[in-house]
């Protein structure tokens, strides 16, 4: 008779953490709804966010231990993921597993296609604000902290053969 309890924890409950079916290192991008930009990995420490284009820099991996991470490496010399150090921008760090600060749930919010970013150490959410850089902020309902995830599939690539991550509620 436990069934229905196995069921629920099996789905989940609206804004669970998101869990896919695809393995780690899937690419893909993310928009913000609010302002239609995206971040992009560069060299820079700070990271930016612009009007996404084909380019591989506004893509990103999510990986086995909840890290974002970049998935065009020839801008930063490397692996680099999306940290929280003290400041209250987002920055773009070397890969690190004891950098607590650059571990990440995604949390899926009701309607079609809306995440959010929470930084475990932090405890605010990944937001855009209109001054081009990726912030932290409250992770309260505002747009700011919303976001679009779409897969991404290079030019000439059968979309079919791609992982689909499907997020469950």
């Amino acid at each position: 008779m436990n069934y229905p309890i196995i069921l629920f924890t099996a789905l989940g409950t609206p804004g669970s953490f998101v869990s896919c079916n695809f393995p780690s290192g899937v690419p893909f991008t993310i928009t913000n709804r609010a302002t239609n930009k995206s971040p992009f990995s560069s060299v820079f420490h700070e990271i930016y966010t612009w009007e996404k284009d084909n380019s591989t820099i506004f893509v990103w991996q999510y990986t086995w231990d909840q890290r974002i991470k970049n998935y065009d490496k020839t801008g930063t010399d490397g692996a680099f993921c999306i940290t929280y150090q003290s400041a209250a921008f987002a920055s773009l760090e070397r890969c690190n597993p004891s950098n607590e600060g650059q571990l990440w749930h995604v949390i899926k919010l009701p309607g079609f296609n809306s995440y959010k970013f929470f930084n475990r150490v932090k405890a605010t959410c990944l937001s855009e604000k209109n001054d081009d850089l990726l912030e932290f902020e409250d992770c309260t309902a505002t747009q700011r902290t919303q976001w679009r995830m779409n897969l991404y599939v290079s030019v000439g690539e059968n979309p079919r053969t791609q992982g689909i991550c499907e997020f469950m509620l």
